[in-house]
């Protein structure tokens, strides 16, 4: 009886194991190209066995996504701001007579900190031993930067293991910047005609208001399965944001410049997807 009950237990295992296996077999090869595949059926979107389509075989995807970024170039340099966050909402319509590329619309908005001190320590007059100076330190004022974009976004969707996803993304579209009521009064020796240093008093402040620009991002996300309808992924991105804004100058001599700006954004971010 021990012999017939194992004997019995190792065919059952067998039978499941080809059973699975040609299931998977008949998914991943017709059913990944005919959403139907042969019983005339939808597969599961999330089950471990099947793979995860994301947009590949729907018509759109949507979500949203939140983050955090890091800055470079003016944004850093210049402007003195060094992290911040983001947020965004997406969606995306497949290419007629593809599967994996997409087009769609991506709406966002960037929030940049500014640090006064960081603001204030390049204004600063330095030693001759390179340190600041802390005779007539710099007076600033310094605001936060808010910058909404709005872009036509460009995805393509690939599928390396089941029921995970990856996709590039290219955007390309406008920003819209609310300049922040900066200002700042320093002191800075500037050299005379017979070789001498004078302080010089420098003042200015810039002129608040909404400036446009153009944006672009590149950026990559990994998705992950949840349901038949719904992915969860992170990613990580590059934006490049351009404008320009005016400074109004009444030290040493009353005058306006027009600053062209360039902000660098790294971001990390997470969300999810939704696709029908």
């Amino acid at each position: 009886m021990k012999k017939i009950g194992i004997i019995l237990c190792v065919c059952l295992l067998w039978n499941i194991v080809v059973f699975a296996d040609n299931n998977t077999s008949e998914y991943n090869f017709k059913g990944f190209n005919d959403p139907k595949g042969k019983t005339g059926q939808v597969p599961e979107h999330g089950g471990w066995l099947n793979r995860a389509n994301g947009i590949e075989g729907r018509k759109v995807t949507f979500g949203f996504q939140v983050g955090g970024v890091l800055t470079a170039i003016d944004a850093n340099k210049k402007e003195a701001c060094n992290f911040g966050g983001k947020a965004n909402v997406f969606v995306y319509a497949i290419i007629p007579k593809t599967k994996t590329f997409a087009i769609g619309v991506d709406l966002g908005a960037f929030y940049l900190k500014s640090s006064a001190d960081k603001f204030a320590k390049k204004l600063s007059a330095t030693q001759r031993d390179g340190s600041l100076s802390d005779v007539n330190p710099p007076i600033v004022n310094v605001g936060d930067w808010l910058m909404p974009t709005a872009m036509v976004s460009f995805m393509g969707n690939f599928h390396p293991l089941q029921r995970f996803n990856i996709q590039i993304k290219l955007n390309l579209g406008a920003m819209m910047t609310l300049i922040p009521a900066n200002a700042a009064s320093y002191i800075q020796k500037d050299i005379q005609t017979d070789g001498t240093y004078k302080d010089a008093k420098y003042e200015y402040a810039y002129d608040p208001g909404m400036k446009f620009g153009f944006a672009a991002a590149i950026g990559t996300d990994l998705l992950y399965a949840l349901g038949n309808h719904s992915e969860f992924k992170v990613g990580l991105d590059w934006s490049f944001l351009r404008f320009t804004y005016y400074r109004t100058w009444k030290a040493p001599v009353v005058k306006q410049t027009k600053e062209l700006t360039q902000f660098g954004i790294f971001g990390l971010h997470a969300g999810f997807a939704f696709n029908f």
